[in-house]
């Protein structure tokens, strides 16, 4: 997700750090830690203090926070400090002067008290460079509404608009510094305008410099130092000049984007497979970096996921740099008062559905690639205007673009050519979708192509495999994934609101860690034993064994008295007693643990499922797929959805009435509504409920599953064509798949340590090996998952955490 990848993030519960408000059991005292703070991000910090980490000076560090700070400062392989994982592990003012002012802390304080000096530089240079920041007409609030008030002003209006913010030389100075105001008074209107757009990129720019990995924001926390430190009082100021969205300056970061491009430019080509958060970020990152970058998907470009992510600051700082209004859109409430679709949080955390996050991305490229396509004609246009000779036009940088392809497969590598060829084609899974006219309009002036049968082939110099845990180019040319962590099963169940203006709950998130006992009511009203018994196409012997099913869900499942001699039958390895029936442990009670988000258009519910639905659903599931059940399979899989929406509805329908005992029937699932409104008579009102809740359409999205963690240990290989080679690298999941309870911001963290290693290179290319720099850089991912993933399962034996100094076999070689 983090994005925070893109990916699973932050769907289930922390088992053993659990803090309900409303909850009478509670085993497990919250321990509340910067570790988690993502998550609890969501609560209220007033209502809910014990979820906020605060330094205290008398106390001084605790253990745990030494030795994360220790990690983030740690100088890894590369010469610098490893940094943080997410942008609230870092390290606070209040930490700074403790660490200042105690002795044994000398190394450790060093590598911070660095990035604090490197960081006061930075705000010095930037104020030298940018005058305007100084005068008393930049104050944030000023130029916010002066900017808005532009937006779709003629020209000639300016003058009225920008007559107020005027500086004189009495004008007493908003910053810090005390230098003269520049004498705006003197220049046009227009020039003034101009000014502010530019200043309010700069420090968009700025800001979104600071967040990114390997500088000062990785290492201390911006918000603490910026409204703290008496010397970056200045920082703030250029903070909050940074989160003006307009129109203007939506035009105004395009442009910026293109000159970055073009200062940096290459002529590099990359392709990204994988349209998910990951290779929508990892294509944006590589375009400005100066790479040429073609993203393909061998899914639609409607296709979206529905999932609830966290992104940390430093996610936000980029996003709110590149989506520009789409960002507010996004965060922020509209001028006609409408919800936005997400949430803002504290320490600016955002929280959002990620088909909303990644809708907003794949626009934002898609308007920025036709900026780019226009800007390159016109430029080739004024070179033709300008009759540049032969000679110098063979000097000039190939065209930029930024490709992006959907329901298209990169079906394999071919290496028989001079350059290896990602050979594009129909999608195996949805032949229908793909169109071969389209794909080579857009790929007509790509250098190198090649049209093949009903294939088209096109050389790169990068390849960035995107795709996801599956990802079967990066098992094919890199590496296959090894299971790096247990397995445990979890479940989600997705409720669409009918009522985007009536809360389910008071707090945008519940957590829930109880004694089956309070579940018995709502798992009796659903029935599922009665489901069991009525399906006249499920064995006889499956069905007896799971007669008791609700007993064997709230008590748990019973040693057998007599093992079998064969395999066990379920995944979980458990088996059934000598009479062919499954006990239950009365008169013990077992825990159920859910967590709860809720957004302005749904509501998501996650949990460990109990032991007895795994293992009832694995064992139907081994029942469905046995030889002669082809003609059933189909009412199979119509049964087990069935089972998991009754599921879903027993812990929706507890959870809200615990929360709100009062309120219980003002919320309804939709299917029950129906079921009310035909078993009423017309005697006999039944009373309209506040809110409705729908199950979301896709079945995926109501179901149980199982977890773990995989990763490769090499993330990047470089394949040889007949006379020249490339690079391929895999990022996101396809590198390590993050366990979805961390919200460990380690799919943009990859993406930036990549294109960071791309930076590095061409600075000294000579000198530097591409391959072992990104095969560096991302090794890296592996730790960062792994440490938080950590907190809440158990790795596989013999699994290496840090595998960043190793070096492989191909190395060794060398």
């Amino acid at each position: 997700m983090l994005f925070l990848p893109y990916n699973l993030v932050c769907y289930a519960l922390i088992l053993a750090q659990l803090f309900v408000k409303t909850v009478a059991h509670n085993k497990f005292p919250l321990v509340a830690t910067i570790k988690q703070n993502l998550f609890y991000a969501v609560c209220s910090g007033n209502e809910y203090p014990q979820t906020r980490y605060k330094f205290n000076e008398a106390d001084g560090f605790e253990d745990w926070r030494i030795e994360q700070l220790v990690g983030i400062a740690e100088i890894d392989n590369t010469g610098m400090p490893r940094g943080s994982t997410q942008s609230n592990d870092v390290l606070m003012y209040d930490e700074w002067i403790y660490l200042q002012n105690t002795e044994n802390f000398g190394e450790l304080y060093g590598v911070f008290d660095n990035a604090v000096t490197s960081l006061l530089n930075k705000i010095g240079e930037f104020k030298n460079r940018n005058n305007l920041i100084n005068d008393k007409s930049s104050k944030p609030e000023k130029v916010k509404k002066s900017l808005k008030r532009a937006d779709g002003n003629r020209p000639n209006s300016l003058k009225k608009l920008f007559g107020c913010i005027r500086p004189t030389s009495n004008d007493e100075h908003y910053l810090s510094g005390g230098h003269s105001p520049s004498p705006n008074h003197s220049k046009p209107p227009n020039e003034q305008y101009e000014e502010l757009v530019n200043l309010v990129i700069e420090c968009k720019v700025f800001i979104r410099d600071l967040h990114s990995e390997e500088a000062e924001g990785s290492l201390i926390d911006i918000f603490s130092f910026m409204n703290n430190h008496s010397e970056m009082r200045d920082l703030k100021k250029i903070s909050e000049l940074s989160k003006i969205q307009t129109e203007k300056l939506d035009e105004a970061i395009f442009k910026r984007i293109y000159e970055e491009h073009k200062e940096k430019s290459k002529s590099k080509r990359a392709l990204v497979q994988g349209a998910g958060p990951v290779g929508l970020y990892a294509t944006y990152k590589l375009f400005i970096e100066g790479v040429n970058v073609t993203l393909v998907d061998d899914r639609s470009e409607n296709y979206i996921q529905n999932r609830v992510v966290f992104f940390d600051r430093k996610w936000m700082s980029q996003l709110r740099f590149f989506l520009g209004t789409e960002f507010d859109k996004l965060f922020h409430k509209n001028k006609n008062g409408e919800k936005s679709l997400g949430s803002l949080l504290d320490e600016d955390i955002g929280f959002v559905n990620i088909r909303n996050m990644e809708t907003a991305l794949k626009e934002r490229l898609k308007i920025l690639s036709v900026y780019i396509n226009e800007q390159e004609e016109e430029r080739i246009t004024q070179e033709i205007q300008q009759e540049i000779h032969a000679d110098q036009q063979g000097n000039q940088k190939e065209k930029s673009f930024l490709n992006l392809i959907y329901n298209t497969a990169v079906l394999d590598i071919d290496r028989q050519y001079e350059k290896p060829l990602a050979i594009l084609g129909a999608p195996v899974k949805r032949p229908e979708s793909f169109n071969f006219n389209h794909l080579w309009q857009i790929l007509t002036n790509y250098e190198g192509m090649i049209e093949l049968n009903e294939t088209i082939g096109i050389p790169f110099d990068l390849f960035f495999c995107a795709g996801g845990s599956q990802d079967k180019i990066r098992t094919r040319f890199i590496e296959k994934p090894k299971q790096l962590t247990e397995s445990i099963n979890y479940g989600v169940a997705i409720f669409d609101k009918v009522n985007d203006n009536v809360n389910v709950f008071k707090e945008n998130t519940h957590f829930f860690r109880h004694h089956m006992e309070c579940m018995i009511r709502h798992l009796e009203n659903q029935k599922i034993d009665e489901l069991i018994r009525g399906a006249d196409f499920v064995s006889e012997e499956l069905k007896k064994r799971y007669a008791n099913i609700n007993d064997l869900i709230i008590h748990g499942m019973g040693e057998p008295e007599v093992k079998r001699l064969n395999s066990p039958l379920t995944k979980t390895s458990k088996v059934v007693n000598s009479k062919g029936n499954l006990i239950s442990k009365k008169p013990n009670y077992e825990e159920f643990v859910v967590r709860l988000f809720e957004l302005n258009h749904s509501l998501r519910i996650t949990f460990i499922t109990p032991i007895a639905l795994v293992e009832f659903i694995e064992e139907l599931k081994m029942e469905r797929n046995k030889e002669g059940n082809g003609m059933n399979q189909k009412k199979y899989d119509e049964f087990l959805e069935e089972l998991q929406k009754k599921w879903a509805k027993a812990l929706f329908y507890y959870t809200f009435s615990a929360r709100h005992p009062k309120r219980f029937g003002e919320v309804v699932i939709e299917d029950d509504w129906k079921k009310q409104g035909e078993a009423s008579t017309s005697t006999r009102k039944i009373r309209e409920p506040k809110q409705i809740l729908k199950f979301d359409p896709y079945r995926e999205n109501t179901s149980t599953f199982w977890v773990a963690v995989y990763g490769i240990e090499n993330p990047v290989k470089e394949i040889s064509g007949t006379m020249d080679s490339a690079i391929i690298a895999a990022i996101g999941d396809a590198n390590t798949s993050t366990h979805f309870m961390t919200s460990s911001g380690t799919s943009r963290f990859g993406v930036e340590r990549a294109v960071n290693a791309i930076k590095q290179y061409y600075q000294n290319p000579d000198q530097l090996n591409l391959r072992k720099l990104m095969n560096s850089a991302l090794k890296k991912v592996r730790r960062r998952v792994l440490e938080k993933a950590k907190e809440y399962v158990d790795l596989q034996p013999g699994i290496k955490v840090d595998i960043d100094d190793q070096q492989s076999e191909e190395e060794e070689l060398e």
